[in-house]
């Protein structure tokens, strides 16, 4: 879903409807955990609204949840997701950067 979408959706949530509620509870920062054997060792921190996070779903609407990876947050800072990444994925040597969208 692109970004300008889901950001406009986001201004529109209604914190009195129950259905809105989830995502209101979805927002904040994520990075996304993938295998370490992977090319790219690189944690990149997104906020909820970039078109490659959407909410800690992800862009691909055909990837099994878990398979090749997995969103992890949200978190209520950037920095606070860079700090549970180095805390709790060290083998990714430090590579933690900020997509974009932060």
């Amino acid at each position: 879903m692109p970004r300008q979408l889901l950001e406009e959706m986001n201004d529109h949530l209604n914190e009195n409807d129950p259905k809105d509620g989830i995502l209101i509870r979805l927002r904040g920062y994520y990075f996304y955990y993938n295998n370490p054997t992977e090319a790219s060792h690189t944690v990149l921190v997104h906020r909820d609204t970039c078109g490659h996070c959407c909410f800690g779903a992800g862009h691909n609407n055909n990837a099994e949840p878990g398979r090749n990876g997995a969103w992890v947050g949200p978190f209520s800072t950037p920095e606070q997701a860079e700090e549970f990444a180095a805390r709790h994925f060290p083998h990714h040597g430090g590579d933690i950067d900020r997509c974009g969208c932060v």
